[in-house]
């Protein structure tokens, strides 16, 4: 015997036992779970070490550090870019410009990417008058990100000095843009005369006009706050629906005939603000409070909105696809839609109206006229060749920023000195003066006039040295003794020829700068899309078709709002609506829209003022026809081969009512190409379609709703859904509940309950097999008895009845008690006998129908035993039939018709 562990194996017992020691016998399986006992035990001790060893870690998680931004906006560009989100250094600078305008972006989001372009546009529009910046306001690091939540991108907001911010909410495109800035430079016009008025009634719906009187120099009580009021308006209305005016002079006050020094004038009324201006808020609220107008152009924002839904609700709406001019301010098409849109509502025929649509037709001319004019002097200023002006004319180019500054000799001597930067650039677009003057700024931050010679006195200090600050080529300075802020000598006095000589150069010089702005304004006009003028009516033509249409808005139901939308920016909108404005005249095309009957009436051929007002005459009176999106096609018929299981038939516009109106129930599924869920239901309406396949009187049959110009009671709002047109009843269709899963079980239930009796027997009848059969002879057998017993009693009862009425004396009664009445004659006359007859006619179509499925199961029982018959026939080979065969299959007849 050995003193170690020794395997023994015993011959009874199958299993390997380790011997220790000790003498004693251990099990494998044993061992194995005493080592299992350790090694958990181990594994808790390691996974409690390292548990403390994680909790002593007090530092924060370690996560890599975002990549630092590049710059966005890439040299050389006129926007300056804070790319690193540097809020502080941004407001720095915007506080010490009169304009600013911001984008707050997102480096990866593709709206800012799309502003980029556009941004940069306006910028070298403006880069005089306004300073454009631009600031990451996603990367973590940044201040921006910290110090403010940004919503979504970009916000593009506009910093006017001493006024506060203005915010963009218009379409981010270059030229709403500029117009925006064109409102924040310039928030309030001035007014001289009342021409000037209708003139900008044309423009826009209304005009809010303040009378101030200037006086000593100081601004007037309210001046302020209404000038404030006019860009803050800015913010909800970036495209001025109401226009700010001021008036200074009171002459030209009485000539208005203001009942305050606030009013506003709309196309047929005028408004009056009696309280004084104290806030701009109450004023806004006031002005947009009682804005009335007959047309307006509509901007939906591009995000989930309720702002076209609260146009159409309610009334039909006349809309104008047209290109729309910002930048002229002059959109001839949507001129003309304004003018239709006066005379439709002018109800009271007000001669202020008269008197803006007779304007607004008199500046159609005139532009006519003056745009082909403008355009020919323009193309002439341009240089045909080249169009660098620098090549031309370099000192135009030479961007020059100058500072005065006070500079100090070794003898504590001080110098007033001019300091100036020079830089030539290569394009006029990409001279940027506040880069220039930031840059002059640091650079005498530190400047020592002393490390560039010895200089006795400050009229020595005239140097010009180059530097390489950027792309900058020298510095200069010129010095003098004298204090920048002392007294001037007093100049010449010049003579009355010497300052005709000077105004006139100077009326010239400004009479080129406003046709050379003119031109640069028409250029990036039509860069954005060319301007069309309607023609006008023939002069030969009568004018008959006018008449009865002034104030037509008020003498009829359907009435009409009139709104116009720039189809470059919205083309999509006019697209939905199957119209191809590319084919369209001028791009152009109106089109009536009825929300509460989903119809579209759209205006052939070009857009003119009598094409317009036939339209909407024809629209009132009801003689348009409804268009349609797609082109009306017919398909096939659905024919059912052999080898088909079902055939579900294709419904078109053309075929709609064909199909829907035929004497069937008919089962409708709407469907859209791009409608996953119908894919994915289809196998379901088919498989329940083939339960009805042999049955005439239920039609199953789909359509594509968004391929299918269909009556607005015939539509419906989401795909897949299912309608059920119960015959000769098609106005109670019945839409599948939406609640319920469609499914087999759900879409069969829902068939059957609407659908008529006959059809739900025959489907039973489809799917009874020979067991549903035998045992619906059966109880139907046992029904029509009863029902005849029933029709017996009936038939007696209503002979006892008519015994008791009509031969009262020779019918012996049941003796009855005393003091028990028989019944009255007059109740069995007018109330029993119509009851039972009542009774007996219901029984008897209780009878017949029973009766008809009798039939129809008798019918349905004949074709199992043909069958089997024919199964039998075909078992047995020619000649070879044995006895015993064809007795198991008589008896097998047998016990089928037995069952049966």
């Amino acid at each position: 015997m050995a003193a170690t562990n020794d395997l023994i194996k015993d011959e009874d017992d199958t299993d390997i036992k380790i011997q220790d020691t000790r003498g004693e016998h251990l099990s494998l399986t044993k061992y194995f779970q005493v080592m299992n006992s350790y090694g958990r035990e181990i594994f808790f001790v390691i996974t409690i070490v390292f548990t403390g060893i994680a909790a002593l870690q007090s530092g924060p998680l370690k996560t890599k550090k975002v990549n630092p931004p590049d710059i966005f906006f890439e040299p050389p560009s006129l926007v300056t870019d804070f790319y690193n989100g540097n809020i502080k250094q941004l407001l720095s600078l915007i506080s010490e410009k009169d304009v600013s305008l911001v984008m707050y972006y997102a480096p990866w989001d593709a709206s800012s990417l799309q502003a980029r372009e556009e941004f940069e546009t306006v910028a070298k529009f403006y880069h005089n008058e306004v300073f454009f910046a631009a600031i990451n306001c996603w990367w973590p690091e940044g201040e921006c990100r910290k110090k403010f939540s940004v919503p979504s991108y970009p916000i593009i907001l506009s910093y006017v000095h001493e006024m506060g911010i203005v915010r963009y909410e218009g379409p981010i495109v270059s030229t709403y843009l500029i117009y925006f800035l064109d409102s924040i430079l310039s928030p309030v016009v001035p007014l001289h005369h009342t021409g000037e008025l209708f003139d900008l009634l044309t423009k826009h719906e209304a005009v809010l006009v303040a009378y101030f009187e200037f006086k000593n120099g100081s601004y007037p009580k309210g001046y302020k706050q209404f000038y404030f009021a006019a860009l803050k308006a800015l913010s909800s209305d970036p495209h001025r629906r109401i226009c700010f005016a001021v008036l200074t002079n009171k002459h030209v006050a009485e000539n208005f005939r203001l009942r305050s020094n606030v009013q506003l004038f709309l196309w047929n009324t005028s408004q009056v603000y009696r309280e004084e201006i104290n806030g701009h808020a109450e004023l806004l609220k006031w002005a947009f409070g009682v804005l009335d107008y007959t047309s307006d152009w509509v901007s939906p924002p591009g995000t989930k909105s309720s702002m076209l839904s609260e146009i159409f609700e309610g009334h039909a709406a006349l809309i104008l696809f047209t290109p729309r001019s910002l930048l002229l301010e002059y959109t001839p098409y949507y001129n003309l839609l304004k003018e239709v849109a006066l005379d439709y509502n002018n109800c009271n025929k007000s001669s202020f109206a008269e008197s803006i649509k007779h304007r607004m037709v008199l500046k159609r001319h005139i532009m006519q006229e003056e745009f082909s004019k403008t355009i020919k002097k323009c193309h002439k200023k341009d240089t045909p060749n080249d169009p660098d002006v620098c090549r031309f004319r370099p000192d135009l180019c030479d961007l020059t920023c100058c500072q005065s500054t006070n500079l100090k000799l070794k003898l504590n001597q001080a110098c007033s000195c001019r300091a100036c930067l020079h830089h030539i650039v290569e394009n006029i677009e990409e001279m940027k003066l506040f880069e220039c003057e930031n840059t002059l700024k640091l650079v005498l931050k530190n400047f020592n006039i002393n490390e560039l010679g010895n200089f006795d006195q400050c009229n020595d200090i005239e140097v010009s040295f180059p530097v390489k600050f950027g792309r900058y080529k020298r510095l200069s300075f010129h010095c003098q003794n004298e204090s920048p802020y002392a007294s001037k000598p007093s100049k010449k006095q010049l003579t009355e020829e010497e300052i005709a000589e000077l105004k006139d150069d100077l009326i010239l010089t400004m009479i080129q700068n406003n046709e050379k702005r003119l031109c640069h304004r028409m250029r990036y006009a039509l860069n954005y899309s060319e301007v069309y003028f309607p023609s006008f009516p023939d002069p030969s033509d009568t004018t008959t078709w006018l008449n009865n249409f002034t104030g037509i808005g008020c003498l009829t139901n359907r009435t009409l709002n009139f709104i116009a939308m720039d189809v470059i920016l919205y083309h999509s909108f006019a697209e939905n609506l199957g119209i191809d404005l590319s084919k369209n005249h001028h791009q152009t095309s109106a089109v009536i829209i009825e929300t509460s009957k989903e119809t579209q009436f759209v205006l052939e051929g070009p857009v003119t003022k009598k094409a317009l007002v036939e339209f909407i005459k024809n629209y009132t009176s009801g003689n348009l026809n409804r268009y349609l999106r797609m082109p009306v096609r017919r398909l096939e018929n659905c024919n059912s081969g052999e080898e088909a299981n079902v055939c579900v038939e294709e419904v078109t516009t053309a075929t709609f009512f064909d199909i829907i109106l035929d004497d069937k129930d008919v089962v409708l599924l709407y469907y859209a190409s791009w409608c996953g869920a119908c894919q994915s239901i289809s196998h379901i309406f088919l498989s329940v379609a083939d339960y009805f396949a042999n049955v005439e009187d239920i039609k199953f049959a789909r359509i594509n709703g968004e391929e299918n110009d269909l009556p607005w009671e015939y539509t419906v709002e989401k795909y897949p859904t299912i309608i059920f047109f119960p015959v000769k009843r098609k106005s109670d269709s019945v839409e599948f509940p939406a609640h319920l899963q469609i499914s087999m079980t759900n879409l069969l239930h829902f068939v059957l309950v609407h659908t008529q009796p006959k059809v739900r027997w025959k489907v039973s009848m489809e799917m009874c097999n020979r067991e549903c059969i035998a045992h619906n002879l059966i109880m139907s057998s046992k029904e029509l008895r009863r029902l005849f017993r029933e029709h017996k009693s009936l038939i007696n009862d209503l002979h006892f009845a008519q015994l008791i009425i009509y031969r009262p004396k020779k019918v012996k009664l049941p003796s009855k008690s005393k003091g028990s009445k028989g019944p009255s004659v007059n109740y069995l006359k007018s109330v029993y006998l119509k009851y039972v007859i009542k009774r007996i006619h219901k029984k008897r179509r209780q009878i017949y129908q029973a009766q008809q499925l009798q039939i129809v199961l008798k019918k349905k029982a004949n074709i199992y035993l043909e069958d089997l018959k024919r199964t039998g026939s075909d078992k047995k080979g020619p000649n070879v039939t044995s006895g015993r065969k064809s007795k198991h299959l008589n008896f097998r007849q047998k016990n089928v018709k037995d069952e049966l």
